[in-house]
Parts: C-alpha cells; structure tokens; sequence
C-alpha cells in the first residue's frame, strides 16, 4: 500500500524506492510468460512517467498514490497491453452479479450490499450530501430465485426484482475473474477496435496466463458517464463506447474527467478552458453544481 509522505523530496521519494524492489523480480517474470523484452521495456517507462507526473505539477521528483498503483500493477505483472488497450486482471466487486435470460439474451445487473442515494447513485458519490430517502441493497438467492436491487437506465433502483433460475443464468458473481479495461489517452475506442483488443488480450492470457479463468470484462471509467452520454448525444463515439457495456452505477468523486478532458482540476472551475465543445459543456455543468460521474460497465461472453 501507499506509504505515508511528509511532503518532503526523501518523502516524496520513498514510495518510489519501495516499486523499484519490484522491478528485477518483475521485468523477469513478464518475460517467463513469453513477453519481448522490447515489450518489456515499453511497460517499465511507467516509473519514468510515475517520476514525471509529480515532476510536471510540483517540480519535485516523486510518485503520487494514484500513480503508485498503477505502476504497481506492473509490479506484480498484473497488467499487459494489447490492441491499444491495458487489461488488468482483476475480479468482480461484492455488489454487482450480472445474469442473461437464456432465450431472449437481455441482460440484467441486480446491485446488493451498498448503501444508495434516492437518485441511484452510491451514497457516497460527490454532490450527494443529503441522505433523505437513501437504501441499502440486499442480495439473496433462493432455489428458484435471485433476488437482488435492478439497475434500470445505468441507476440503481429502490426495490427488488426476483429473477427466475429457470429464464435466467447468473454469468458474473463476486469475485470471479476478469479482465478490468483501461484505456491510454487517445485510443480508438470504435466498436471494431474494442472489440479485436478483446481478442487479442484473450489469446495472450491464454498463451501467458494460463492460469486465470477470465468469464467476462469490467471498465470503471468517466467515458461511461451517463451525464456526457446525455450531453452529446447517442451517436457520439464516447455514447457508442459507452453502449457496448452494461454499465451500473459505482462510487464516483465526479473527477475522472479533469485529467483528460481538461489539463488537471483547477481552484476555481471559471478557469476551465472552452476550446472544445465538450469542454464548454462540461465546464458549465460543474459551474452549475453538477458532476459528470464515472460509472461501471460490463461486457459478458468474451
């Protein structure tokens, strides 16, 4: 985990020191999974660019927490590239089960063990300070039964539904494997290009990882946003990313968008630039006292 720092160059750069341990270890065992060593080396700029970020904004050298787990994720060679795209291996969080009725082919999110705001969105989710009408979600499992809180137009809804076992077959549970999608600034995220990343990640954890019994795929990202999705429309291509998942509300800071839309997240939100469309849109939702949410997604039968 991220050590405490003092703010200081020794302790912003004693986090640093505790990943370097990793990284002989690391570089060895990406390559006894079959990986080049000039892929290799591409993956292991993280720590350069670790070094940099902090560099860039504070002019010291150091790493931020966030950036310590993702360069950790390396570390432990959790992560590889393909198609454009980073998988992570990761596994299903404890409120999201994922079914499909066996003749229609619908899918559907039933949400349980978290707290909601009236609205859908996680409790503890930015701008949601008033706790009136909040519920908590609950999940069980008869013998005929799920039953579980629906999500319906990506927001969890305040009652339960009761899917049949016999016209439903439960395809993702807590805890089963998967692959988490991160997407690098400036990939193609068409349909077409998703999709074959997604094939090509499946053959080389087949070839690499044998090991890991991947059932679907999750990203947790701004690019899922409902709110953007409702700003431009569903023929965008960040709307046409965001339909090919089943997407479900998950614990949002309202801030994932400030570090690719817009260059970092500034004092004053009037200092936001407008040079694009959706930056105008965006900066006049948040000068409105709106958010633009990140929001989970799925897509199953990889």
């Amino acid at each position: 985990s991220f050590p405490e720092t003092d703010g200081t160059l020794a302790g912003n750069l004693a986090p640093y020191y505790v990943l370097l341990v990793k990284l002989e270890e690391a570089f060895d065992e990406y390559l006894r999974r079959g990986f080049s060593v000039e892929e290799v080396k591409e993956y292991f700029e993280v720590y350069r660019r670790g070094l940099n970020i902090l560099y860039n904004k504070t002019g010291k050298p150091g790493i931020n927490k966030s950036y310590f787990n993702w360069v950790n994720l390396y570390s432990y060679v959790s992560v590889f590239h393909a198609g454009g795209f980073n998988f992570q291996f990761g596994n299903v969080t404890k409120a999201p089960r994922v079914f499909q009725n066996k003749i229609t082919k619908e899918v559907r999110i039933l949400l349980g063990g978290m707290k909601f705001h009236r609205c859908g969105l996680p409790a503890a989710s930015a701008g949601l300070g008033d706790e009136t009408g909040n519920f908590t979600t609950t999940f069980e499992e008869s013998e005929t039964e799920y039953i579980g809180y629906p999500v319906v137009n990506h927001r969890c809804q305040n009652r339960v539904e009761k899917l049949s076992k016999k016209e439903w077959e439960l395809h993702l549970k807590p805890d089963d494997e998967i692959f988490c999608l991160h997407i690098p600034r400036g990939t193609d995220i068409s349909k077409e290009s998703v999709y074959r990343a997604i094939k090509l990640a499946k053959e080389v954890s087949k070839k690499s990882f044998p090991e890991k019994k991947i059932k679907g795929l999750r990203c947790v990202s701004w690019l899922l946003s409902a709110e953007i999705e409702e700003m431009l429309g569903e023929n965008s291509s960040i709307s046409k990313f965001g339909a090919l998942f089943e997407r479900y509300p998950v614990t949002s800071r309202g801030d994932g968008i400030f570090g690719f839309v817009f260059s970092g997240k500034p004092n004053d939100y009037h200092e936001l630039p407008e040079d694009t469309s959706l930056q105008r849109k965006l900066k006049a939702l948040y000068l409105d006292g709106g958010f633009a949410y990140e929001y989970g997604g799925f897509i199953i039968n990889i």
